[in-house]
């Protein structure tokens, strides 16, 4: 048996159970197969609230083997965040992220993050190393906003998110962004731009009252020479944003669906054009 383990290069968990009745399996899979390397590790798990320190312990005792690729499904994920010089590709879904759990400074190999469907109550999104991230229909908080920050950007793909917009940080290596605004997010008001509506019960106004005067979006994929943006219902988040003044100085193709092409979008889209020297296909 010990042989079969160490031989395994990856390993995959998938299983309707709770966590206690396949427990023994697992520990006996990985705990006891030492440190033998692994290409990739999956965990997919029944319910996210069942038995968090034992899955946080397979999943640290898969990166003790080095792993390359992980996966992880359903679960919460919670408290010190991972470190490995290994890791190379991290795919999230469904899951509960809380505290400092995606902070990625110590996993400085790390190049391809795809998060889809998770709970984010994280104030930043961090990594130094990360060049190809994907944020899709995430749940970010009702009360803040979470930051990006990952200057190694070559890609960058946020799609659907609910509630607060998330800063983007500057990507000076940015090349290609594709940005979906959908009718989730609480930043889309229909009377206001500016954050002041004077609705006291308008949920984006509220929440835009603290941004201190800071871009969410745009700011971050200025510097893309590739910008897709697509608004579902309005272009209000994207107008917000262009009332700070940003440039595309590099932007050599823009894609933009229907909303754009009419007011008050026509007018963003204006600016844009305006500001963005080196166009050279509009979509």
């Amino acid at each position: 048996m010990e042989a079969v383990n160490k031989a395994i290069g990856g390993v995959d968990l998938f299983h309707t159970a709770s966590v206690g009745e396949v427990r023994g399996f697992v520990d006996n899979l990985l705990l006891l197969r030492g440190r033998a390397p692994l290409d990739r590790c999956e965990f997919c798990l029944k319910d996210r609230d069942d038995d968090t320190g034992r899955v946080n312990l397979w999943i640290r005792h898969a990166i003790l083997c080095e792993v390359k690729v992980l996966r992880l499904q359903a679960m919460r994920c919670e408290g010190l965040p991972l470190s490995s010089q290994h890791l190379t590709r991290l795919h999230l879904y469904d899951l509960f992220l809380k505290d400092d759990y995606l902070n990625f400074s110590s996993c400085m190999a790390l190049q391809t993050l795809d998060i889809t469907s998770c709970t984010i109550i994280c104030a930043k999104i961090s990594s130094q190393s990360v060049k190809y991230p994907s944020l899709s229909r995430e749940y970010f908080s009702v009360c803040f906003r979470t930051r990006v920050c990952a200057p190694s950007l070559i890609s960058l793909r946020v799609v659907d998110y609910w509630f607060r917009t998330p800063v983007l940080e500057g990507m000076p290596l940015l090349v290609d962004a594709s940005i979906r605004v959908g009718r989730r997010t609480t930043d889309c008001c229909d009377y206001s731009d500016h954050g002041d509506c004077g609705y006291e019960a308008c949920v984006s106004c509220s929440g835009s009252m603290h941004d201190n005067n800071e871009m969410l979006l745009l700011h971050g994929i200025s510097e893309a020479k590739n910008l897709t943006l697509i608004a579902e219902t309005n272009t209000s988040v994207f107008r917000r944003d262009l009332r700070k003044g940003p440039t595309f100085t590099k932007l050599k193709t823009l894609l933009l669906n229907e909303h754009w092409c009419v007011a008050p979008g026509f007018a963003t889209l204006a600016y844009i054009l305006q500001h963005a020297p080196v166009l050279e296909k509009l979509t």
